[in-house]
């Protein structure tokens, strides 16, 4: 009789390989699938599982080729895994020798590259990017910062344990960690992990015991984590709080809000470090897209010395406008004598301070929010205690309290902003006002009220409310708001429209209400409408080259009017043509051209291929071209700083073509060597005229057109027929010849907003805050500062050209004010003409070659390199060869010059560029 074998094990642990990796991340997913924690970071997982999946898989992929990573697996009997764990082996760094001669090694980095290849060429477009990096903030927390620690490098830590869903109960968790376990036993070491706390019993069974707690950054706004100020709201919410993007531009952009002022959540659980850090988050964002953003500051407000400092770096180093905190701190409400050296920080920068609604304090739950059938926890009590009716009872019990406490008495320039139309004092405002006799103040409820409190409507869109505000409040003292994501902008606008129907504003209150007329703030407020936010509420596409500067380009559809009662009655019994559509025509707002003063048009088609246009021909075709040559010997517009710039830099080009002859031939042919004043003069009358021409330059780039003027007059006639005419009365204040004295700009184009401040005094130089609101963001403004500093530099060296000088310098004096001088002169002129050439560029890696301003700057850097070269080969002047090489590179830097000057006096005079772009038809359709 034969013994029976044992039956097969049902399942079985097996070292992973490469190819289980997919199979295992999706156990991963599926045994994650309910965890909270997951859903915060990636909201989107279930709508769009192929996202998770392929950024987990690609994740795992590369943790598969570290070095010290092992993975497990549970497999059924066919070998298909079930149940995965990833372990960490304590590793000691390789030497170069070992990663020469480890297959992992090179295996490792061939898989990286591999996958970082496909994340270009197939980036995962399902995930929200501000969550992923939130991850990865969190779990740097954890790996490797934690793991980094001398303890626990020498320990076996386990990374993850999952189980397929299905076969949960079974005892296969239990199998890996125990085969883990006991690898970590014959290793002789210890093991650790990071859990959560709700799997602390969990793993003690196995004798863990917790060692350390870690907070980890950037889940503080998850549900699973304490003193939560958001879990209430949904998962779009909070998508749309972490955007910062497209989206939320967009939303903008469908709404006319020309700006948002972007904050934290305030959070006073916080550390201080955690919230500088939020704090250098957000003045990035704010960087990123300065023209529709500004920043409020978030402080931590248990440290009064602390909030001080950091209300301070924000305003300094981020440029914030302010800040927002909540309006007490774990029930401290600001008012004690501690808090004084803020308010005067505050009044000192001349910023104001959000005091936004807080959650209620652990005390006031207890107190105001339970008993009876009302329990602390439920929806009800929370409702209650916050935006209901807790919130703003508490944000007017702070103000009170600091008028209570004479705090606006010690600081009466105190600037202070509430929300939701005020929180509940306008309604109270008479009784207030009363009562407050009481508090001992030197200034009264009402003269606070009035001069040292603004108030918003954040999202309170409810026009009885703003009637009770506008009864109690000057419209000086009151501003509109969204409070977005958690109040639509489409609310807002409707909102708007509905105060204009009902008669609770005319038109000079509703634009004064809406667009902040009366700023808070004399230096750092933003005003929806500052002249130099050039915006277009209804731009189909707006691009620049490099995203933290600002926007170059932008599309514009253009709404074809119709044209004027005769010439309807004219056309009246015409019928329209079939197949005559008119085309689509968008106006272009490019930063180049709005410095010009040109009005560019793009056009699905060829107007004079097409029976249903009138208008001009394309720009590029050789009539147009011609045309524009012509105007370059008949047309002298001297008021004209563009043109005074191109024709001044032609002259000064010419010169130095003249002093490339000079320099250039003796050495080709001495006999042609003429008095040593001919170089030497005319390299200083040239670096003269450079450097006027540049200051002119500087002009032409701080009086840029600051409305949205298009310059172009788009209508359709019942026939169908489209007109395109030039609408001469768009005016720039460098075009004319009064605007030394004064300068008023009409803004076109149907879908921009008239902005107040549009009229606009000739600038000899912008203020500060102009320079730090938009200037030292600007691609041009940058490339011309460049130039005049080049041709500054650059000056010296054509001064020290002059004989007299230049043939009483030693060597060393020579070296220092001669060639030196004109190889950071030189540099100056190439980061100039690159930046010019990257403006008109789509990004900044692709050429424009179909753009006039693309070509200067590409000749301009040609001119620059060779004049940096001239200057560089001077210092080795005493070696064979090297005179016939610098005097060269200046003879070819002078035509390259001249040639960029020549074009850009073509450009100067070309006010009104037309060009076909069939992308044009598919925008307007967009819009329709």
């Amino acid at each position: 009789m034969s013994e029976s074998s044992d039956p097969a094990p049902k399942y079985r642990i097996r070292p992973g390989t490469f190819f289980d990796v997919p199979a295992t991340t999706r156990i991963y997913a599926a045994s994650f699938s309910n965890e909270p924690l997951i859903d915060f970071f990636f909201p989107t997982r279930r709508q769009d599982p192929l996202s998770f999946f392929t950024w987990s898989c690609r994740r795992f992929q590369r943790r598969y080729w570290t070095p010290g990573y092992s993975l497990s697996v549970v497999v059924d009997k066919h070998d298909h895994p079930v149940g995965l764990s990833w372990w960490k082996r304590p590793t000691q760094p390789l030497t170069l020798l070992q990663k020469l001669l480890s297959p992992s090694f090179w295996m490792g980095s061939v898989v990286n590259a591999f996958i970082d290849l496909q994340e270009y060429l197939f980036p995962v477009q399902g995930l929200n990017k501000k969550n992923m990096e939130t991850f990865e903030k969190a779990f740097s927390a954890v790996e490797p910062h934690v793991l980094d620690t001398p303890t626990r490098q020498k320990a076996h830590y386990l990374s993850l344990l999952g189980v397929d869903p299905v076969l949960q109960g079974e005892g296969l968790g239990k199998m890996l960690l125990e085969d883990g376990l006991e690898k970590v036993d014959d290793a002789d070491s210890a093991a650790w992990l990071v859990s959560l706390a709700d799997l602390e019993k969990l793993y003690a069974r196995y004798g863990f015991v917790e060692a350390t707690k870690v907070e980890v950054e950037g889940l503080h706004d998850w549900k699973g984590a304490t003193n939560d100020p958001i879990h209430g709201f949904p998962t779009s919410i909070i998508n749309k709080l972490v955007d910062f993007d497209d989206e939320r531009i967009k939303n903008m952009d469908e709404n006319n809000v020309a700006i948002q002022v972007l904050s934290h959540t305030p959070a006073n659980f916080l550390t201080t470090e955690t919230i500088i850090a939020c704090n250098d988050e957000l003045a990035a964002a704010v960087r990123a897209n300065k023209s529709r953003f500004a920043g409020f500051a978030c402080l931590p407000m248990g440290d009064p010395m602390a909030a001080t400092h950091e209300l301070e770096r924000c305003i300094k180093e981020h440029g914030f406008v302010g800040a927002l905190i909540d309006n007490h701190s774990n029930g401290n409400f600001y008012d004690g004598p501690e808090y004084d050296i803020l308010w005067a920080k505050a009044v000192e920068l001349d910023v104001p301070i959000y005091i936004h609604p807080a959650w209620p304090s652990e005390n006031e739950k207890e107190a105001l929010y339970s008993g009876g059938n009302l329990q602390s926890d439920s929806s009800s009590a929370t409702a209650l205690g916050a935006f209901a009716f807790g919130w703003h009872a508490s944000t007017a019990n702070t103000i009170l309290r600091l008028m209570a406490s004479n705090t606006f008495d010690r600081h009466p320039k105190l600037k202070i902003i509430i929300g939701h139309s005020g929180e509940l004092i306008p309604y109270m405002f008479d009784r207030i006002n009363k009562a407050t006799t009481f508090f001992g103040m030197e200034r009264g409820f009402a003269e606070v009220m009035h001069n040292n409190i603004w108030t918003t409507t954040s999202g309170m869109f409810d026009v009885h409310s703003l009637r009770c505000l506008l009864g109690n409040m000057p419209l000086s003292q009151v501003m509109f708001s969204v409070d977005y994501p958690f109040s639509d902008n489409r609310l807002g606008k409707e909102y708007l429209e509905t105060i204009r129907r009902e008669g609770v504003l005319d038109e000079n209150g509703i634009e004064a209400f809406a667009s902040g007329q009366q700023p808070i703030s004399t230096a750092t407020m933003p005003r929806a409408h500052d002249h130099f936010h050039g915006r277009h509420y209804h731009a189909e596409r707006t691009t620049g080259p490099v995203k933290a500067l600002n926007p170059t380009k932008r599309y514009l559809v253009a709404d074809k009017k119709t044209l004027n009662a005769e010439s309807d009655a004219g056309n009246a019994g015409k019928e329209s043509r079939p197949g005559d559509k008119s085309p689509g025509v968008a106006y272009v707002w490019r930063s180049r051209d709005n410095r010009k003063g040109r009005h560019a048009l793009a056009i699905s088609v060829d107007p004079h291929k097409h029976e249903a246009t009138k208008g001009p021909r394309p720009s590029n075709t050789y009539h147009q071209t011609f045309r524009g040559i012509l105007k370059m010997f008949v047309r002298y517009p001297v008021w004209d700083v563009s043109y005074d710039v191109a024709v001044v830099f032609t002259i000064g080009s010419i010169i130095w073509v003249i002093n490339g002859f000079y320099s250039w031939l003796p050495v080709l042919n001495p006999s042609t060597k003429v008095s040593g004043w001919a170089g030497g003069l005319t390299a200083f009358i040239g670096a003269t005229v450079f450097e006027f021409g540049s200051i002119l330059l500087m002009l032409e780039a701080v009086n840029e057109n600051r409305s949205d003027c298009f310059g172009w007059a788009v209508e359709e006639s019942v026939d169908g027929m489209l007109h395109l005419t030039h609408a001469h009365n768009c005016k720039h204040a460098h075009a004319q010849k009064g605007t030394f004295v004064k300068q008023c700009s009409k803004s076109l184009g149907n879908d921009t907003a008239e902005s107040p401040g549009n009229d606009r005094m000739w600038s000899w130089w912008p203020t500060w805050y102009e320079l730090r609101k938009h200037y030292f963001f600007d691609i041009g403004f940058l490339a011309c500062s460049s130039q005049t500093f080049g041709a500054t530099v650059f000056w010296i060296s054509g001064f020290t050209a002059l004989p007299p000088i230049l043939n009483n310098l030693s060597t060393p004096a020579e070296n220092g004010v001669y060639w030196l001088p004109q190889v950071i002169g030189g540099t100056g002129f190439i980061v100039s003409s690159i930046l010019f050439m990257v403006e008109v560029q789509p990004r900044w890696y692709i050429p424009a070659p179909g753009v006039l301003g693309w070509h200067i700057g590409l000749w301009n850097l040609i001119g620059a390199i060779g004049f940096t070269l001239c200057g560089a080969l001077g210092f080795g002047i005493t070696h064979p060869g090297v005179e016939y090489a610098l005097t060269l590179s200046t003879f070819i830097g002078s035509w390259a010059f001249l040639i960029g000057s020549v074009i850009q006096w073509y450009e100067s005079l070309d006010k009104y560029p037309i060009w076909v772009d069939q992308k044009i038809e598919r925008l307007g359709q967009r819009k329709s």
